[in-house]
């Protein structure tokens, strides 16, 4: 199985690396698409995704998006099930770490700010409204963090991961919702994600 990697917004896909080493060490074959994600439209890196894909040369592949890459993933499953990008490639399973399906609350609480909208760029209409697909097209589990540690802890309502609330990942058509004692960044070194997503591709 084809598992592709999806880094949220500020990185290039550095962080990915240890859970990347860890799937290829469970017999998965891993690589990180990386994208501009403040610079490029939500739009945009969709169409990018699709292409890196048919570029892979894979015909059945699941996807992984930390925080943002979530929505990316998102994104181009919608436009796949409604037809506007076709393809051959078989999306298999999806896993969202830490995206906000439901939209940011604080990125909808922040985005008057001119810093947030400097350092969101593009990226910001997407982050406020989240991302949905119709449910049943492909099998979909969310890991979500609830170590309150980050940019966003004394901003965010409720239990969080420190950038993202719980509330914005729970999603009424993901098949399987976890939580990790961990932080938006944590989740993808915690050891307790990379058996999660083993569990559920292989």
């Amino acid at each position: 199985m084809d598992v592709i990697l999806l880094h949220g917004i500020w990185t290039r896909g550095w962080e990915l690396y240890l859970l990347k080493r860890r799937l290829e060490r469970a017999g998965l074959r891993a690589s990180i698409f990386s994208y501009p994600s403040i610079s490029k439209s939500f739009s945009e890196n969709v169409q990018n995704l699709a292409r890196f894909i048919e570029a892979s040369g894979a015909k059945r592949v699941s996807l992984v998006g930390h925080s943002y890459g979530g929505l990316i993933v998102c994104g181009l499953v919608r436009a796949m099930a409604e037809g506007s990008i076709k393809t051959d490639v078989s999306i298999e399973k999806c896993i969202f770490i830490g995206s906000p399906l439901q939209g940011s609350s604080l990125a909808r609480r922040l985005s008057n700010l001119l810093i947030v909208k400097m350092v969101t760029g593009k990226s910001l209409s997407c982050l406020k409204r989240g991302c949905t697909i119709p449910a049943g097209i492909v099998q979909t589990a969310m890991i979500a963090g609830v170590l309150n540690l980050g940019l966003g802890m004394f901003f965010i309502k409720g239990p969080g991961d420190g950038m993202v609330a719980l509330a914005d990942t729970q999603a009424p058509w993901i098949n399987h919702h976890f939580v990790v004692c961990a932080s938006h960044l944590g989740l993808l070194l915690s050891k307790k994600t990379s058996r999660i997503c083993m569990d559920f591709l292989v």
